[in-house]
């Protein structure tokens, strides 16, 4: 039996790595070994000075890329003290847990908690007995990081990442290409899993071959997915699209708008048509966009509700009724899934895809925006979806919509010939019971084969077993 540590800034939150984590940890404890999740929030071991968030970390950060507030020399001095601080919490972890190995998750790819990084770099050097790896999931070079000192540029090229780990794990292909030519190192491409047990409670496969959920996962009378709906302010025959992604730009949201409104507009050539679930369009039936994810980016936040107002679509955003386990006030990121006719996935710029497989889990139609990691990762996997391309441009009234609004940042579009043939095509699915379930049944089918957890399991089997750096073999599949 082999004992992991997964660490990261923060557990038990719906961002994709914390989704991920809770993945990795169940796939390996079903394996027969031990697995803790150790961040610096919401872990099962936890200390906030390991958090990005911290007001230290916090305050450190801004000086090193934002603005630099104190002297060099000051902040060389606050780096120690942070790091020593760091190394002091992590090293009685390690003595106490005694891991075989370690899998850091970004804290060695993205600089927003440096002194963490160089106590984990230094623990590495002495501690022989563990093996670390990092899973790079996003790197420094993806987002805009630009040193405001000397001082700062040494530490990112030192840490990020470092070269004394066992090895290096990266979420697609494009990363493993940039890191062997930015830093020569080879990395292991991993995809992002989905545990299908989150959408039912046991698979059920027919003699027709169709795995479908079972009946109880699917009745419409759900009292507890209707306190959701009267939550959101959703009326009995509402078509609702979800957009499961966090607010930050690189979103695309904008798309989803653009989208959602053409096919709003739509409406009133489909008055008395019976949809798939039996809902029947009428002049009262609403379109809605709901938003449940968290809010990172205010200003782009502030930009695309001045936008959905500006084209008139109903939205709702409601991260504070979303959480990562339903509570008695709250739901789970799955009962959105359950309660939306489709989903829009439009991200610019994606590490992977973790809000297009749950779609494709839990059976709705996805609108997605062919992002590069999408083109080269992903499209192979023959998914039935409705493309929007992979060109766009900058919105021309966007610097009106600033002016108006005192905001930041452009918004962008797609051209309006592609969105209209897809609005088109999507209506012909909702409006065809057969069709639809043919389109998601297929997307969900080939979803469970290559992306579920007994997938994941080969895979970290095949990573780990074959690593001649690991002392033991960390996995063996029972």
């Amino acid at each position: 039996m082999t004992k992991f540590a997964l660490i990261h800034f923060r557990a038990s939150e719906t961002d994709g790595v914390s989704l991920e984590m809770e993945k990795w940890q169940k796939v390996i404890r079903n394996s027969g070994n031990k697995c803790l999740i150790i961040a610096g929030s919401g872990g099962e071991l936890n200390d906030s000075i390991l958090d990005f968030r911290h007001p230290r970390i916090a305050t450190f950060t801004k000086n090193c890329f934002i603005k630099l507030s104190i002297s060099e020399k000051n902040l060389k001095k606050e780096f120690d003290n942070l790091t020593k601080k760091c190394e002091k919490t992590f090293r009685a972890f390690l003595i106490k847990e005694k891991p075989d190995v370690l899998i850091i998750n970004n804290v060695l790819s993205l600089p927003i908690n440096i002194p963490f990084a160089a106590a984990l770099y230094n623990l590495n050097k002495t501690m022989s007995n563990i093996s670390f790896w990092g899973f790079h999931h996003d790197f420094f070079w993806e987002r805009t990081y630009n040193p405001t000192n000397d001082f700062t540029k040494e530490l990112v090229k030192k840490y990020y990442p470092p070269k004394n780990l066992a090895g290096h794990l990266v979420i697609n292909s494009i990363a493993q290409t940039e890191l062997k030519k930015r830093k020569n190192l080879k990395s292991e491409p991993v995809d992002n899993y989905f545990d299908f047990s989150q959408t039912q409670s046991s698979l059920q496969t027919p003699a027709n071959g169709l795995i479908q959920y079972p009946p109880e996962a699917q009745k419409s009378g759900d009292p507890y997915l209707s306190g959701l709906r009267k939550k959101l302010n959703l009326k009995k025959n509402s078509i609702v699209f979800l957009h499961a992604t966090r607010i930050v730009q690189r979103k695309g949201i904008e798309f989803a708008l653009d989208f959602v409104n053409k096919f709003a507009r739509r409406k009133q050539g489909y008055i008395d048509k019976i949809f798939y679930n039996g809902k029947i369009v009428n002049k009262n039936t609403e379109i809605v966009l709901v938003f449940p994810g968290l809010v990172e980016d205010k200003n782009y936040y502030k930009m695309i509700k001045a936008y959905a107002k500006k084209l008139g679509i109903k939205t709702v955003f409601c991260e504070n009724l979303c959480k990562a386990s339903k509570t008695d006030d709250t739901y789970s990121l799955w009962d959105f899934y359950k309660i939306c006719d489709a989903v829009t996935y439009t991200s610019i710029l994606e590490g992977w895809g973790n809000q297009l497989i749950e779609a494709l889990a839990f059976k709705k139609p996805v609108i997605v925006f062919e992002y590069p990691v999408f083109k080269r990762d992903i499209k192979k996997f023959g998914f039935a979806l409705l493309s929007l391309g992979g060109n766009y441009r900058i919105k021309k009234n966007t610097r009106k919509l600033q002016e108006q609004r005192s905001m930041r940042g452009e918004l962008r579009e797609l051209p309006q010939k592609t969105i209209n043939k897809n609005v088109s095509r999507l209506y012909d699915i909702l409006l065809d019971k057969k069709k639809y379930e043919k389109i998601t049944e297929k997307n969900f089918k080939i979803a469970y084969k290559k992306l579920s957890l007994a997938a994941l399991e080969k895979r970290i089997s095949e990573i780990f077993l074959k690593s001649k750096n690991n002392k033991p073999h960390p996995l063996k599949i029972k």
